[in-house]
């Protein structure tokens, strides 16, 4: 009886064993084919401009970080900055002032004066990935990897959008990713702020070209993000870029003079210095009542190096024709010939609306050119405008528009050829972005021994700049210049600041461990407990001084100016506000598009 109960048993264990391994067959089965049906349904090209993605930023998935122009900048901002976030904690800001042993511990504006979405964004990927001490700087690979998807990504989208073409996205968007400057920019100059333009340069005209055949919605989301992002990055270029697309409205001034279009492009401005306002209104701040360094003529510049940085025919079309310091803009052949072919028969890829597009993209490349060129009056230019200091930085929108023009080319071959072509054609361009690419020069991450400024120290007060020795001999100390008094300071954490001062004359004048900068704010409480602040100047150093009537405690703190605070509330304002907006908007759209779907059924 009981053999015959332990059969049964087993009988019933085997047949539940057998419909637990069909279960998980089937479970598996039914996967399998969702992941076919998903593989399926992603376009082929997508899959090539992911391949091109991987193989170019192959070099740094090592964890290595090649010691470009501006790795040393990038890596001190990093390791002077992460530790500042706490989620947690809701410290979610970085300093303005740079603290650490950067100008000594005197206090550094790197934050006033430099735009800010490079080092946030390498200090948040430091902060994500828990990279600490010497490994902060990988953050500096992980964005460069990042910058290189997102750049193709949405540079992929805009090409789409305006071509109707996957194969023509997919050329467009590798051709932009493996033109020689972008990879430059990446891998020789490390030049974060330079590479993120990359990735809102397509966004910006996205949006344009939304305002013009398409979604006004979509451009306002679009031409903003595009825009608040290109001036986070680099103002100067945003500043250009700006001049050049008010050129191209000048060429088509009848269909910008309309109405709607004007609306839409004040509110969109309007939105966009309001957001970038905590950037701008210090920065503006500084220019007017403060005497820096990197405002004064011959400090970032002079006519003659601006001169030698143009850009001419052979740099755009000799293949490792390099300038003195190793920058390199030439163009790759097969990107140049796909264009030059686009340009040719550009009769028969351009119909109707599309017409506007290729005369943009060809007033693009012009514009870019002469103003990068030794033939732009650059002598007579106001002096803003030759902070670009180095005119072949617009070779991004060169290859901007190059590259649309290349994926155009493809819009020539019959379509069973179509698919063998593309990718022919892609083939070529990534070898020829993996052949740029300078691994020779790539080196283990490391902290670096002394914190880097800037190669002119730009954002010095000039006051500092002129008397270099005095700033380099002085010490943490707080330096009494006039009266007597006994100081002990009991806390520098830069940029705060306290000490005890006890008066023995009836006035004093001291001068602070810290450079001077607008936004400081000094307190002091006397030995009757009674606070108050104290104003202060710049002296003759460009270090911060004041006078003192009472003893007691000091505090010193870099809390912004009242116009900086504003600018901060203004900008969190005018986020949320337009946010909801642009969520209501698009609801009632919905609820409108269904309506009428309901009322046609009927």
């Amino acid at each position: 009886m009981e053999k015959f109960n332990n059969k049964c048993h087993n009988k019933h264990n085997n047949k539940h064993n057998d419909k637990s391994n069909n279960e998980s067959k089937n479970i598996l089965k039914k996967i399998e084919e969702i992941l076919k049906k998903y593989i399926k349904s992603i376009p082929k090209p997508i899959i090539g401009l992911t391949l091109a993605i991987i193989i170019l930023v192959f070099p740094l998935l090592n964890n290595k970080v090649a010691i470009g122009h501006d790795y040393f900048f990038h890596a001190t901002n990093n390791i002077l900055n992460y530790h500042h976030l706490d989620i947690f904690k809701l410290n979610l800001t970085l300093p303005k002032i740079f603290g650490g042993t950067i100008a000594k511990g005197f206090g550094y504006a790197t934050g006033i004066f430099y735009p800010p979405l490079s080092y946030y964004l390498t200090s948040y990927i430091s902060y994500f990935l828990n990279l600490t001490n010497e490994n902060t700087v990988l953050s500096l690979s992980y964005l460069e990897i990042l910058i290189i998807i997102l750049s193709a990504i949405t540079m992929y989208k805009l090409v789409k959008r305006i071509s109707n073409d996957n194969h023509a996205s997919m050329i467009s968007s590798v051709a932009y990713i493996s033109s020689t400057y972008f990879l430059c920019n990446i891998y020789t100059r490390n030049a974060l702020a330079e590479s993120l333009i990359f990735i809102f340069l397509p966004l910006i005209f996205y949006g344009l070209y939304e305002l013009f055949f398409g979604n006004n919605r979509k451009f306002l989301i679009l031409f903003t993000i595009g825009y608040i992002g290109l001036i986070f990055s680099h103002l100067v270029m945003a500043v250009f870029i700006t001049i050049i697309i008010l050129i191209i409205f000048m060429f088509n001034i009848k269909y910008i003079l309309k109405k709607d279009k004007i609306t839409k492009l004040i509110i969109s401005s309007v939105l966009i210095l309001l957001i970038t306002s905590p950037y701008t209104v210090p920065l503006l701040e500084h220019k007017i009542f403060g005497n820096y360094s990197v405002f004064q003529d011959n400090i970032m510049y002079t006519n003659e190096t601006i001169k030698e940085e143009s850009t001419g025919i052979t740099d755009l079309l000799l293949v490792k024709y390099k300038k003195d310091d190793g920058i390199e803009v030439y163009i790759c052949y097969t990107t140049l010939i796909a264009a030059l072919l686009t340009v040719i028969f550009n009769k028969k890829i351009f119909k109707n609306k599309e017409k506007y597009i290729y005369k943009t993209l060809i007033l693009l490349i012009v514009i870019s050119f002469l103003i990068s060129s030794k033939y732009f009056p650059w002598d007579i230019m106001p002096s803003f405008l030759k902070m670009i200091q180095f005119p072949w930085r617009l070779c991004t929108v060169i290859i901007f528009a190059t590259s649309i023009l290349a994926g155009y080319m493809i819009k020539l071959i019959e379509p069973k050829y179509k698919e063998i072509i593309a990718y022919t054609i892609i083939i070529f361009m990534i070898i020829f972005g993996y052949s740029v690419i300078p691994q020779e020069t790539i080196y283990k991450p490391y902290r670096p021994e002394n914190m880097f400024m800037g190669n002119q120290n730009e954002y010095l007060p000039k006051n500092t700049q002129n008397n270099l020795l005095y700033y380099k001999l002085r010490n943490q100390n707080i330096v009494l210049k006039e009266g007597r008094a006994s100081i002990k300071t009991t806390k520098n954490e830069t940029p705060y600041l306290k000490a005890e001062i006890e008066l023995s004359s009836d006035l004093i004048t001291i001068e602070l461990p810290r450079l001077y900068y607008l936004g400081y704010q000094i307190t002091l409480k006397d030995n009757e407990g009674k606070m108050k602040k104290i104003d202060y100047y710049e002296n003759k150093y460009g270090f911060i001084e004041l006078n003192l009537e009472d003893s007691g405690n000091i505090e010193v703190d870099y809390v912004g100016t009242a116009a900086s605070k504003i600018a901060n509330y203004i900008s969190i304002i005018t986020t949320i506000i337009s946010i909801v907006i642009l969520n209501k908007s698009k609801k009632s759209s919905k609820i409108g598009s269904s309506t009428l779907k309901r009322y046609k059924i009927k």
